[in-house]
């Protein structure tokens, strides 16, 4: 996913925080590797920290739209279920990009659209 670095801090345990937007909405994240440059415009990759509970924390939506942004203190994901594994496993799609998530609990039909709320979403520069 491409995304335009609006706001960076460092926080007093030395981790970058990022305000983002993207062409699928704006939001907050952690940075992990090298500080982005204010402004400046990075191809990544998005994970989660902690694994997500069916149900609880990501839920089927009657939405289609594929978009992010920030609510309070999450991250609010609206992708498409592309895949699931036995070992709860799951992979987004989230417009032209997918994330894959640890989930628990039973997933809804494949092709669901559903709603992620995420606590913590990290960002990571792929080099592109």
């Amino acid at each position: 996913m491409k995304v335009h670095i609006q706001n960076l801090e460092v926080s007093s345990d030395g981790k970058y925080h990022v305000q983002f937007s993207s062409e699928l909405g704006n939001a907050n994240a952690c940075w992990q590797g090298a500080p982005p440059q204010l402004g400046e415009g990075y191809h990544v990759e998005l994970s989660v920290g902690e694994p997500l509970t069916w149900g609880v924390d990501i839920l089927s939506t009657v939405e289609s739209t594929h978009r992010l942004e920030q609510e309070s203190d999450c991250v609010v994901i609206k992708a498409k279920l592309e895949a699931y594994e036995d070992d709860g496993l799951a992979v987004l799609r989230l417009g032209g990009s997918i994330m894959m998530v640890d989930t628990f609990g039973n997933p809804p039909p494949l092709g669901t659209v559903v709603e992620a709320h995420i606590r913590e979403l990290t960002l990571s520069d792929t080099g592109i």
